[in-house]
């Protein structure tokens, strides 16, 4: 009897169930933040980065 109780047990259906939860929509969403507009900004940061970067060799006060 123990082992057909174990059996049973093996074919929980709730354990079927637990993928589904990796189909939730809202993670889906997740991949929009990193669209955020502010960090489109943070290119135009670097951008200045490399002209001063540029200035440098300019200066040829070595």
């Amino acid at each position: 009897m123990r082992a057909a109780k174990n059996l049973a047990h093996a074919q929980k259906p709730a354990h079927a169930q637990k993928p589904a939860h990796a189909q939730k929509p809202a993670h889906a969403q997740k991949p929009a933040h990193a669209q955020k507009p502010a960090q489109a900004e943070n290119p135009a940061h670097a951008g200045i980065k490399p002209l001063s970067g540029s200035s440098r060799p300019k200066a040829g006060g070595y």
